[in-house]
């Protein structure tokens, strides 16, 4: 009791008991016994709904991983998840970001984890801020012949992936968010290269003399740029004042 002295010292505890599904001694002599059920239990209750809730959460954010697993065996993954590795944020999407690692932990199939690392990357991009208009170069100064560089946008992502079932020859995925849905797909080897190397921004110049390293032509550029600027895997952005 002398360690709970303010109510945000008992809020701190009880939020910890209810992530670490425990039932510290200087709890028990603050929560009110109300018949017919003892401190305890009605703890049980706030600790049993917090563990749903991130059920239902990882759930959400690996739907693919659950209709490769069957509900079942997806809620068994996740509840050893949550035992091995307790909620240290309050952020439940970021309590997410490490479950595709502790599928390869426990030696889980490499396809899974695959599914898992894309079904992050989809998230991730779904969640990315757009780019401020302010920070880009519209289509009217493009047609008006406006100078531009070319930058990833912020919602695209790029992941390596070891596919041991060989389902795919291309281990590179590529996640973007085109008019607001989200989406990952395999890209050759060259094709990551180039998205890449816009992470930071580049002139139309540096492209092409990268797509040169990589044995593209000027004219294979063009088709890629096309592609990616309309699905806004890259956006033109201006370039630096000297």
């Amino acid at each position: 009791m002398q360690n709970l002295r303010t109510l945000a010292d008992i809020q701190l505890a009880l939020q910890n008991s209810i992530k670490q599904q425990n039932m510290p001694s200087t709890l028990a002599h603050i929560i009110q016994e109300t018949p017919p059920l003892p401190p305890q239990d009605r703890l049980q209750i706030y600790q049993k709904s917090y563990l749903l809730r991130l059920i239902h959460s990882l759930s959400e954010d690996f739907q693919r991983v659950e209709e490769n697993l069957g509900s079942t065996e997806f809620i068994k993954l996740a509840s050893q998840y949550i035992d091995q590795q307790p909620s240290r944020s309050r952020n439940l999407a970021e309590y997410s970001e490490q479950f595709p690692a502790f599928l390869a932990s426990i030696s889980q199939p490499q396809s899974l984890i695959a599914l898992a690392i894309e079904d992050w990357m989809i998230l991730v991009a779904t969640h990315a801020p757009d780019p401020e208009p302010t920070t880009l170069v519209s289509t009217e100064q493009l047609a008006r012949g406006h100078d531009f560089q070319i930058q990833t946008h912020p919602a695209t992502g790029l992941r390596k992936i070891v596919d041991e079932t060989q389902i795919s020859t291309n281990s590179a995925r590529l996640a973007f968010r085109q008019q607001g849905v989200a989406q990952v797909v395999s890209i050759s080897d060259d094709d990551f290269a180039l998205i890449s190397f816009c992470k930071t921004a580049k002139s139309l110049g540096e492209l092409d003399d990268k797509a040169g390293e990589l044995g593209l032509t000027s004219e294979d550029l063009s088709k890629k740029l096309y592609h990616w600027f309309k699905n806004e895997v890259l956006v033109p952005v201006p370039p630096p004042f000297n």
